[in-house]
Order: C-alpha cells, then sequence, then structure tokens
C-alpha cells in the first residue's frame, strides 16, 4: 500500500533523497532496467538527481545505509513487520551509529510533520 506524501517533493529537494528498495535481495533492481524505472519515479516526484542507493544480493538494509554514509536515516518503526529487528539503524555498525542520527517515525506516519531544515532535522 502506498500512502501519499503531502509536500514530499520539497522535503526531498531539501533534505536529499535515499531511496531502499527491496525486491528479492535487490537483486531486480540490479537490472539497469528496473533502476531507470526507479529513477524515472524519483525524477517524476521532483526529487533531486544523486547516486540511488538500495540493498544488494545478500546485504541487509545497514550494510546499504553504511554505502549511502547517511548523515540521518529517517525510517518507520517496523511494527507491523517485527520492529527493531527489521530497521536500518540498529544494523549499523558502531562508527556509523555514532555519525549518523536516526529519526523514528510511526509505520504509515508519513514525513509531513517533519522540519525541511537539516539541522533541525538532526535534533528532532
Amino acid at each position: 500500500m502506498t500512502r501519499p506524501v503531502t509536500g514530499g517533493p520539497s522535503k526531498l529537494d531539501t533534505l536529499g533523497a535515499a531511496l531502499w528498495a527491496e525486491d528479492s535481495g535487490g537483486r531486480e533492481l540490479e537490472d539497469p532496467g528496473s533502476l531507470a524505472k526507479v529513477r524515472g519515479a524519483l525524477q517524476d516526484a521532483g526529487a533531486p538527481e544523486g547516486e540511488l542507493f538500495y540493498r544488494r544480493e545478500n546485504e541487509h538494509y545497514g550494510q546499504a545505509a553504511e554505502r549511502a554514509a547517511a548523515d540521518i536515516i529517517v525510517e518507520d518503526d517496523c511494527e507491523s513487520i517485527g520492529g527493531p529487528a527489521q530497521m536500518t539503524y540498529p544494523k549499523l555498525g558502531p562508527d556509523s551509529k555514532a555519525r549518523t542520527k536516526s529519526v523514528v517515525i510511526p509505520e504509515w506516519g508519513g514525513i509531513d510533520h517533519l522540519p525541511t531544515d537539516p539541522e533541525k532535522l538532526r535534533t528532532y
């Protein structure tokens, strides 16, 4: 189920975008045609251009996030699928956790309430 996000593209323009796409462990996304579709959808939504990070085969989300070297990870609490065991931030190594801000929102909670200023998001 997809929930529309009001003002999503403006938040993406301000905060930057990271896409975590899960499809058979990322195998399908390694296909250039699939990557082009994802990039096209992001472009259509007004997201800024940049490298597309996704979970590769035999990789967990924490490893993908570490490759991205994200300053801030915004993710839902994964309540319906097992909670923190299914989230990205808990899977980061100690060094990555020390330099990465975790913002957890309720599942299906949306991002409309989040600040658009990255500095304010760091202290959210």
